[in-house]
């Protein structure tokens, strides 16, 4: 409709890990995710125009994995669109460096390796 301004659209990226290995495992952190886009979804109808969901959880929850979501909002944003990231899971401070990371499903002793640190986070979300 001509004067009526067009609706933004809404992108969500949720990550929720609960099936880390060993005494890691936690209850709910993958039901987070599907709980919390379920109800953007349910409830922002009237306020986006398109509304774009992404889970990622448990075994697809790896770095990379974590990663090619936050590609993907960026390649799904533009400057008028909301865009939201949620994780549900570990979180953990290298006690050397002071660094912290999110901590995926395959995370190892490695953390910059296998863990997505705080720092490359802020640099993914820098130009969306």
């Amino acid at each position: 409709f001509q004067g009526r301004p067009q609706l933004p659209n809404l992108y969500v990226l949720a990550v929720g890990v609960s099936d880390y290995p060993g005494d890691m495992k936690l209850n709910y952190a993958a039901s987070d995710a599907a709980l919390l886009t379920g109800a953007l979804r349910d409830k922002s109808r009237p306020v986006f125009g398109t509304i774009e969901v992404k889970v990622v959880t448990d075994r697809d929850a790896t770095r990379s994995g974590i990663l090619e979501g936050l590609d993907w909002l960026k390649g799904k944003m533009t400057a008028k669109d909301v865009g939201v990231f949620s994780f549900s899971g570990h979180g953990a401070r290298d006690p050397r460096t002071g660094t912290f990371y999110l901590v995926p499903v395959d995370v190892t002793d490695d953390f910059a390796k296998t863990c997505v640190s705080g720092d490359e986070f802020k640099s993914r979300l820098e130009n969306m």
